[in-house]
């Protein structure tokens, strides 16, 4: 694995697979059974529709993305895979031009270190966009966590302003100095992630990027006992092209042992 900065290369769609997709159903016991289709489209010439295929025995769909379009493709995922944690990334561009964007592309992904990934796409194209650029070239960003109150500047700041110019003001935010990190952090954000650049790595369209946590910053009001959070309720991404979610209605499933689900099973 490259640590650190690395060379940044432009991004590249990765070719299809050759290989035809391969339908296999088993049963309750894993044995291979053979395929029963109820029904089976060819849309070839229909860009708009999925072909699909639909099994007579769990009424599932079955959607091949190699036959169906890359937007087509990316709505199924975003749609399917929610809901997904925004980041809300600062960045300092070489010029001294603060850039804010949100990605849903983004989640914690390690303790030990503290590792947050992001992932990127690139323009149509192919050119990085000013957020992947500046962390690419500064080594570092800041994640700053959406909450409802802060929505309609997030959505401000998704815009394709260009680069000389800092979103910052068309959204009517502030920045207060990081401690570690050369990019600030949002002021009116409850929550932020000061980031140190650990890995980039170009996949397909997009460049992803994994950061070490180096900072937490939060409001009083969230922090309890043993550094618990609570009452933090940042929106979530739903699904494509502009559907979100509040993180209020929750509720508690305490976590069971092997031994006490054996004992309970009985």
């Amino acid at each position: 694995m490259q640590h650190g900065l690395s060379p940044w290369r432009r991004c590249t769609r990765p070719k299809r697979s050759p290989l035809a997709a391969v339908d296999n159903r088993f049963a309750e016991n894993f044995t291979p059974q053979p395929i029963h289709l109820s029904r089976t489209r060819s849309c070839s010439n229909e860009r708009s529709h999925f072909c699909v295929s639909e099994r007579q025995s769990d009424h599932h769909m079955q959607i091949d993305p190699s036959l169906h379009s890359n937007a087509d493709n990316y709505r199924v995922l975003t749609n399917l895979v929610v809901p997904r944690p925004i980041a809300w990334v600062t960045s300092l561009s070489q010029t001294g031009v603060i850039n804010l964007a949100p990605f849903s592309f983004f989640n914690a992904v390690g303790g030990d270190p503290l590792y947050v990934v992001i992932s990127i796409g690139c323009r149509d194209d192919g050119a990085p966009k000013d957020t992947a650029k500046n962390i690419q070239t500064s080594g570092d960003f800041v994640v700053n966590l959406v909450t409802e109150d802060l929505l309609g500047a997030m959505n401000i700041s998704a815009a394709d302003f260009p680069s000389t110019e800092s979103e910052l003001i068309a959204a009517n935010l502030h920045v207060a100095p990081s401690v570690h990190a050369k990019a600030p952090r949002l002021a009116q954000a409850q929550a932020s992630l000061e980031c140190k650049l650990y890995h980039s790595q170009s996949l397909g369209t997009n460049m992803v990027f994994i950061g070490e946590v180096v900072m937490f910053h939060a409001a009083d009001h969230l922090l309890g006992p043993r550094l618990q959070i609570k009452n933090f309720a940042p929106i979530g991404r739903l699904g494509s092209p502009a559907t979100y979610c509040r993180t209020t209605d929750r509720f508690e499933v305490p976590r069971v042992t092997y031994a006490q689900w054996q004992k309970d099973s009985r």
